[in-house]
């Protein structure tokens, strides 16, 4: 009984060598792939490209069609643009333009607008809110100096 247990126990033994040589044997053939991987990728480091010259991708695009599609998407937008503000009336019996509010929105998508929040370009509904028409010009005019370059428009809400 004992002598079987022993020669049972060697025969896992045994079993288990071969496992690990031919896992070692993996590895070895693992190790010469990655010779050859280093081998390639010298060669590929050693390559560069004659052409030097820089692409003019200007001729690539359809420019009318770039802007039909901005146009598009502009009006796609789901604020109502009012680039023309007219100042409102100061009557003590219009409640409908105390509700009124305007915000500042900086247009580079005009999926999602950012807004601005008194210091910085914020998420669309974390922005500022004005409520007169004076308070939104005087910040517009400030916003269009600091941002010369930059599509920035008012939004009525």
């Amino acid at each position: 009984m004992l002598d079987s247990e022993i020669e049972k126990r060697l025969n896992e033994l045994e079993s288990e060598q071969e496992q690990q040589i031919n896992i070692l044997e993996e590895f070895s053939n693992f190790e010469d792939e990655i010779r050859k991987l280093e081998s390639t990728l010298n060669q590929i480091d050693k390559f560069y490209l004659q052409n030097n010259k820089e692409t003019d991708f200007s001729n690539l695009r359809d420019l009318k069609k770039t802007e039909e599609l901005e146009k598009e998407l502009e009006s796609m937008s789901t604020f109502s643009a009012t680039p023309n503000i007219k100042a409102q009336e100061n009557t003590k019996n219009s409640s409908a333009t105390n509700s009124t509010n305007y915000v500042i929105c900086l247009v580079t998508n005009p999926k999602l607008p950012r807004e601005w929040s008194g210091k910085e370009w914020c998420a669309r509904g974390k922005g500022m809110r004005y409520k007169t028409v004076e308070q939104v010009k005087q910040t517009f005019k400030m916003l269009k100096k600091q941002f010369p370059n930059q599509s920035i428009k008012i939004f009525k809400k």
